[in-house]
């Protein structure tokens, strides 16, 4: 699991956000989902930044390309061009809200959880995008609208009277209430740290910390205590709520005292649960599902840019297998 593998690495990361995009059942879940994160894991990858020894930053690749917005708006390569003119696209329409909240309806809203005002898996996303470009276009121009744009939305977001929990109505059933909408929030809320660290200043950095120790951090370890079923019975519940709460706490690294702790729990059981899959990288849900695996493949790339590129779990089984196990369930053009 060692650096040599880079190769290995790149290709599982970028396949499998390739090919996801394409599996379009669960209500077209998986393409809103992906439609934005490829692009944004491709761009971070692109983007140069100057990595600390002791702040890793979450994502991004130091060793490669130096590419700046020039290099983007002028490429020759196709696809890079549609990445980057898709982001700016996106970035003018969040512009047209100062935050969002459930109730709100913005692009991709659904009808149905706007009228009830629900943090749906619409509204995570949502949420997550926005903070997700909003961040890396900070760090690409240094522009402080993107900034400020980021703190808003984190500010709405730490409100009690905007967002009480970060939990779908569905799911509140026991408190503390959190569930799969939770550890996407609190993950990009964490990455938007990691990536602004420089640019925050000090009360910035403890409102952030000691939002998300409220909101997810402590909830967490609550629900752990009670061995919740998705704990028991390991599903994509597990992955999003492990691997998202791992991502949390790797952004934040030796900021939040619970940070080592944490991983102690997360990475073994996240590496565990990869030895789940399949021979041929078959996933445990069926492949309207398949769109899951991406939590674990967040989980690895991030674990690799946490230990400076030293573990790099995306090189090992079930990853290579799993992007031909996807392709397989794919069919151009883009329908299973």
């Amino acid at each position: 699991m060692k650096e040599g593998r880079q190769d290995h690495n790149w290709e599982a990361l970028f396949c499998v956000l390739a090919v996801l995009p394409r599996l379009g059942s669960k209500g077209s879940r998986n393409l809103y989902l992906m439609h934005w994160w490829s692009p944004l894991v491709f761009l971070i990858a692109l983007s140069s930044c100057t990595q600390d020894e002791n702040r890793p930053m979450i994502f991004f690749e130091s060793a490669m390309s130096t590419m700046d917005t020039g290099d983007l708006q002028s490429a020759n390569d196709p696809h890079l061009h549609n990445l980057w003119v898709q982001l700016q696209e996106a970035v003018n329409q969040d512009a047209a809200f100062d935050f969002i909240d459930q109730s709100i309806d913005f692009p991709g809203r659904d009808p149905v959880h706007l009228r009830h005002e629900n943090l749906s898996y619409d509204m995570a996303r949502g949420i997550c995008e926005r903070l997700g470009r909003s961040a890396l276009m900070h760090h690409l121009t240094k522009d402080p609208v993107y900034k400020e744009r980021v703190l808003r939305q984190i500010e709405i977001l730490f409100d009690d009277a905007h967002f009480p929990v970060w939990c779908d109505d569905a799911h509140m059933h026991k408190e503390p209430h959190v569930d799969i909408r939770t550890y996407r929030i609190s993950m990009w809320i964490a990455l938007c740290y990691n990536w602004l660290y420089e640019d925050l200043n000090e009360e910035e950095r403890k409102t952030i910390i000691q939002g998300l120790d409220r909101k997810a951090i402590k909830p967490f370890w609550q629900k752990l205590a009670q061995k919740p079923g998705w704990y028991r019975h390991r599903h994509n519940w597990f992955t999003n709520m492990f691997g998202g709460m791992g991502i949390t706490m790797m952004a934040l690294g030796n900021d939040h005292p619970d940070t080592q702790r944490a991983l102690d729990t997360i990475v073994p059981a996240m590496m565990a649960f990869d030895q789940r899959m399949g021979p041929q990288g078959e996933f445990n849900e069926p492949p309207g599902y398949a769109g899951a695996v991406r939590f674990q493949v967040e989980f690895a790339q991030a674990y690799r840019s946490y230990t400076h590129g030293q573990t790099n779990l995306l090189a090992e089984h079930p990853f290579p297998a799993l992007c031909y196990w996807i392709m397989h369930h794919t069919l151009p053009p883009g329908h299973l």
